[in-house]
């Protein structure tokens, strides 16, 4: 049920964001910002799509890379409910036994997802809505 008022909040963000680019795009809107201005919102929109284009597609996260992301998310996850903050050891790393990755690699911008996991959204769905995150708020 969580998943469920998740897309459905991501669902009325996106048509909030499609209005807003119409609305700045429309000529005779107030919020008009330009021919030239309109031109980069809508190569940095279309760039933006392309590049999570791939990030949308369920069963992509294959690679060893993205595993490893996926693992540093949900031991994140199980550290938040073990009352662990900041989250310094992952404990579901190297069989249960736990491992300190947060020293090698950076794990600030990964709460963003775990919080979403937290909320119940899927681990593929919280790496996904993270990554088209980090493509809009790059753009």
């Amino acid at each position: 049920m969580t998943y469920t008022v998740f897309e459905a909040i991501a669902t009325i963000l996106l048509c909030l964001a499609l209005d807003l680019a119409i609305l700045m795009l429309c000529p005779s809107s107030p919020l008009y910002v330009g021919a030239k201005t309109a031109v980069v919102v809508i190569v940095l929109g279309c760039a933006t799509a392309l590049a999570s284009a791939l990030a949308l597609i369920d069963g992509v996260c294959l690679f060893d890379d993205c595993r490893f992301h996926l693992i540093r998310i949900e031991g994140i996850v199980q550290a938040l409910r073990n009352g662990q903050f900041p989250v310094r050891i992952n404990p579901i790393a190297k069989n249960g036994y736990g491992y300190a990755t947060s020293l090698f690699y950076g794990e600030v911008f990964l709460y963003f997802p775990a919080i979403l996991r937290l909320f119940g959204v899927t681990i593929q769905g919280a790496y996904q809505t993270f990554v088209v995150a980090v493509h809009v708020l790059t753009a």
